[in-house]
């Protein structure tokens, strides 16, 4: 797989860099995982710091377009972008509130 990455904005607001850039590859579409995998060997920077939004494949040929993030530190990107897990854990505290019935008094 070789990723070439055609521009970085800087977005100081979110304390990230915003990547736009092209990817070619044989076989299968790559998985989000890999192209963060390939993303941090070609940026010197740790796995767990890039978000990889979107992998637009160009249909019939080997190439594809992506948009992702690189985040200063893990604290900021926590802020900023929704984690599934968490998503499921929030679902499952307010479901577990709600499902307690409520103790009456009795006189």
């Amino acid at each position: 797989m070789e990723v070439k990455i055609n521009t970085k904005n800087d977005n100081k607001l979110l304390h990230r860099t915003e990547l736009n850039g092209t990817l070619s590859f044989q076989g299968p579409t790559p998985s989000y995982k890999d192209l963060a995998k390939s993303l941090s060997n070609t940026l010197k920077t740790s796995e767990e710091l890039i978000i990889v939004k979107h992998i637009y494949t160009d249909f019939g040929n080997q190439s594809a377009t992506f948009e992702a993030c690189v985040y200063e530190n893990k604290e900021k990107l926590v802020n900023v972008e929704r984690i599934k897990e968490e998503v499921k854990k929030e679902g499952e505290t307010t479901s577990g509130e709600e499902a307690k019935p409520a103790e009456v008094a009795s006189e």
